[in-house]
């Protein structure tokens, strides 16, 4: 003996993505600039006060979009 077939309803979504290309280099170079900071905190300085001050070039961005 088979179970009854219970219908399911269709869903149907359409989804908008946003693809980015992020430079390479300026990737690289915003990577550099965050270890550089990290690795020169001396002792008692607090790593998130430093970040928080960390300062990043205006053209930092590094994406755009397609």
């Amino acid at each position: 003996m088979t179970a009854p077939l219970i219908p399911f309803p269709l869903v149907y979504a359409i989804y908008r993505a946003e693809i980015r290309v992020v430079d390479p280099v300026k990737k690289a170079t915003l990577s550099r600039m965050l270890l550089d900071s990290v690795v020169s905190t001396e002792p008692g300085e607090k790593l998130d006060e430093k970040l928080a001050n960390l300062s990043l070039p205006v053209d930092a961005g590094g994406e755009r979009k397609l």
